[in-house]
């Protein structure tokens, strides 16, 4: 029996609402062991989506970087619909044991949130600025985030994460809240961005209805201005501009 079905048939549950009210499960340790807590954390798990990421139909790799960061997306015990018909096997569940982005992206957006309620003045932009500056390359013991490679024996097969595998790190919620610079971007220079890509026009069109003949200049996506510099096919030399905020400064342009 799963962790999950064990978990699940031990709830004690209220007459009619079917709220829980306590559990009935009992776990030991035998044999005289002790519990040891050996497993490294945050890591890069082996079926987690990795960089680069393509620029357009072509796939021909683009010059952002992706992932962002990484979050907490691993067995994740979170609130679940009863109603929600994405799978069967959570029917009439209030709670689930889930994995993947579906967990990790709240954990970013309540980060998120936070961000906004201490910083009212910041932009989505300057908010992604604050969470890829603050986020973290070392896990709980000091060392490198590391990355698994492959489904069978995934632990033997890691090595330490890329910027490919972790972006710019685990995100760190206490440390986003005090960001200080800041990569900030404006409406006009994301449209530029996005009228750059090949072929991306009746899409902007159709999302933004606005025509990307109204922009007179284009942005290369490696300068486009986010706390990172990707290039994917350097060919002799190229220069990319970068422009910080200070927290302060941003907040009293307002």
């Amino acid at each position: 029996m799963s962790k999950l079905r064990y978990y699940n048939s031990s709830l004690l549950r209220e007459n009619g609402s079917g709220k829980i009210v306590g559990s009935a499960s009992v776990a030991r340790i035998v044999g005289g062991m002790k519990p040891t807590y050996s497993i490294t954390a945050p890591k890069v798990m082996y079926f987690s989506a990795r960089g680069p990421d393509p620029e357009d139909d072509s796939f021909v790799d683009a010059d952002i970087m992706k992932p962002n960061l990484v979050a907490p997306g691993n067995a994740i015990w979170g609130a679940w619909s009863p109603l929600g018909i994405g799978t069967t096997d959570f029917q009439g569940e209030r709670f689930v044991m889930k994995s993947g982005t579906s967990m990790s992206a709240p954990h970013v957006t309540g980060i998120s949130a936070l961000i906004k309620q201490k910083f009212l003045h910041f932009t989505p932009a300057a908010i992604a600025s604050t969470l890829s500056t603050t986020a973290s390359l070392s896990d709980r013991k000091g060392e490198h985030i590391m990355a698994q490679r492959t489904v069978l024996n995934p632990d033997i097969s890691q090595s330490p994460g890329t910027p490919f595998d972790i972006g710019s790190g685990f995100v760190n919620a206490t440390a986003a809240l005090d960001p200080g610079l800041i990569f900030d971007i404006g409406y006009n220079e994301y449209m530029k961005f996005l009228c750059s890509i090949n072929g991306s026009s009746p899409v902007v069109l159709n999302f933004t209805g606005e025509s990307c003949s109204a922009y007179n200049s284009s942005l290369a996506a490696s300068d486009l201005n986010v706390p990172s510099v990707t290039i994917a096919k350097l060919v002799g030399t190229r220069t990319v501009l970068r422009w910080v905020t200070r927290e302060e400064y941003l907040r009293k342009s307002m």
